[in-house]
């Protein structure tokens, strides 16, 4: 009983841990691959490189985000929000599953 108990509790927390990682990789997929390519440019970065970077990204999406948000507005009603995570989740999956077999490296959940 004590051993099925810990196997929950163990299975709960590991299945929280995954989630909430695939939930910031999928919120950060654009950071993420930025810094991937630079650092297979570059093979390192200094720390004002990596801001500087990051600074580049999140401007681009803001100035993507309004470009978006206009074009919403005289266009059809978006995706529901559920419809518009699962894209984005499924989206961010394969380009990790990709980007892992590039690498010869299995992706995370295989």
């Amino acid at each position: 009983e004590t051993r099925l108990l810990i196997e929950q509790e163990v299975k709960y927390l590991l299945e929280r841990a995954y989630n909430n990682a695939r939930t910031i990789l999928t919120t950060h997929s654009k950071e993420l691959h930025a810094l991937a390519n630079a650092l297979l440019k570059d093979e390192t970065l200094t720390g004002s490189q990596i801001k500087e970077l990051l600074t580049k990204v999140r401007s681009e999406q803001k100035q993507q985000h309004h470009g978006q948000v206009v074009a919403a507005q005289s266009a059809a009603p978006p995706l529901a929000p559920s419809a518009a995570a699962s894209a984005a989740a499924a989206a961010a999956a394969a380009a990790a599953t990709a980007g892992a077999k590039a690498k010869g490296v299995a992706p995370v959940g295989s």
